[in-house]
């Protein structure tokens, strides 16, 4: 008798906590799809204000711009170079794009431009990683050099002064 009345007070006990778990979930999905329309929201003024102001776009998508577009209708850029004219922008992901159309404006805009166009990306390694550890090759070296000294003169580590400048 006593394992039945336990086990009811076990389903009880869970329906009870299903139930506040319902009722947490209930005031937590509202708050969800606020925190995505707001990230929905910065992410389209960000890249609003990277646009390239002069060029026409052609309609995009929130978060995903033309890429939809661009994979498989080969025709709709041909329509978008008759529409927006010979250079225009298209947004990969939150990413603007130039296109160019035709050889007068390409030696117009990547001919006269050449310093603004001419760059490549950026390489984590190369560019964050390595130029830190650039700026310590002076001191490096200076380093070297006092432990190399020291070593030579047969102080103990704990013997030796510390570098300062």
């Amino acid at each position: 008798m006593k394992l039945r009345n336990g086990k009811k007070m076990l389903i009880h006990d869970l329906e009870i906590s299903l139930l506040e778990g319902i009722k947490i979930l209930r005031q937590l999905v509202p708050a969800g799809f606020l925190l995505i329309l707001v990230y929905v929201l910065v992410n389209e003024l960000v890249c609003y204000s990277q646009q390239v102001p002069g060029l026409a776009i052609p309609p995009v998508l929130p978060l995903i711009g033309n890429l939809h577009q661009l994979r498989t209708n080969a025709a709709q850029q041909y329509e978008w170079a008759k529409d927006l004219g010979p250079v225009y922008q298209v947004r990969l992901g939150n990413i603007p794009v130039m296109v160019i159309n035709s050889a007068a404006a390409a030696k117009v805009i990547l001919g006269h431009n050449s310093p603004a166009t001419a760059s490549r990306p950026q390489l984590y390694t190369y560019h964050k990683v390595c130029s830190l550890t650039a700026q310590a090759i002076p001191y490096l070296y200076q380093l070297l050099n006092y432990s190399s000294y020291l070593i030579l003169r047969g102080q103990r580590s704990e013997q030796r002064p510390t570098m300062t400048r």
